[in-house]
């Protein structure tokens, strides 16, 4: 069985997902998440599971974790085993650092694993992408106000042009940092270039900034901002709907980007993501801060 703790926000579990999934697949054996324990133990951002909004099974294993005192401490000695120290028939197989598509686990036989990593890479599941991509079919019925903003992304079809701005960080340490608005203004260039009378859909949390900045030059939409988890969920659902996409080095736009329905999309994406894999050769990478 290949086991892994869900965490994060929602691209991230959608990240975590992915790999499990495909590597269970690949081996031809069960998977199973640990569903509580990081979120209640996330007491900075707070993360909620919210893959359940998706047409997937979460298969829940309680057995492997460290839900217990001295948990933490029983996960860092796993790590440096390379075992589950509990439950020793069981790898456990911790993301190397900085991050990167690491080949050996496609290429190596697993069939009992426990997964701690973010693993933002589409190599990890390239070879299920059509079992990734109904897995994440969204099962909610729109807010009224993103049915209007999809109605709207609709009807100017190649014409509209997706922006996801991420304007925070979450770790001070963590490569990669902000974009500022060279890059944005870049690859709107880029897309006017391709795209006959474009206009520019953005979200954002910073949607101030966003008018400040990027306003201007070429019509731009902003999508309103959500603060509930249906509200991310909704965020989803329109970006999967766009042809065009420039991206921020973020896990929820990115996921946006992939999911899109068409095949012959155009995506904009900086070289700056914590992992140097993370950008799929069909789009266009930009190194532009």
């Amino acid at each position: 069985m290949i086991v892994s703790s869900l965490r994060g926000g929602l691209g991230n579990q959608m990240f975590i997902y992915a790999m499990v999934k495909a590597m269970a697949l690949r081996n031809n054996v069960p998977f199973a998440f640990n569903l509580t324990t990081d979120f209640a133990n996330d007491e900075v951002y707070k993360r909620k599971l919210l893959l359940s909004y998706f047409a997937l099974d979460l298969p829940e294993n309680k057995k492997l974790t460290f839900d217990f005192s001295y948990g933490n401490y029983y996960r860092r000695l796993s790590r440096n085993l390379g075992c589950h120290i509990l439950h020793p028939s069981y790898r456990y197989i911790c993301e190397e650092r900085p991050p990167h598509f690491e080949s050996r686990l496609i290429s190596s036989k697993i069939t009992n694993a426990f997964l701690e990593g973010y693993w933002q890479s589409e190599k990890y599941f390239l070879d299920y992408k059509q079992e990734i991509k109904e897995d994440f079919v969204i099962q909610k019925k729109l807010e009224y106000t993103s049915y209007l903003e999809l109605e709207e992304i609709k009807l100017l079809d190649k014409n509209a042009i997706m922006i996801g701005v991420r304007r925070y960080q979450e770790s001070d340490v963590a490569p990669g940092g902000v974009l500022e608005d060279d890059y944005y203004k870049c690859a709107m260039d880029i897309m006017a270039s391709k795209v006959t009378s474009p206009v520019f859909f953005c979200f954002s949390q910073d949607l101030e900034w966003v008018e400040k900045h990027l306003a201007g030059k070429y019509p731009v939409r902003l999508i309103s901002k959500k603060e509930d988890d249906s509200g991310t969920i909704d965020d989803m659902f329109l970006m999967m709907h766009f042809r065009n996409y420039i991206i921020s080095n973020s896990s929820f736009y990115w996921w946006g980007a992939w999911l899109s329905k068409y095949d012959d999309k155009l995506v904009i994406a900086p070289g700056n993501f914590i992992n140097k894999d993370s950008v799929p050769e069909s789009w266009f990478k930009l190194n532009v801060r």
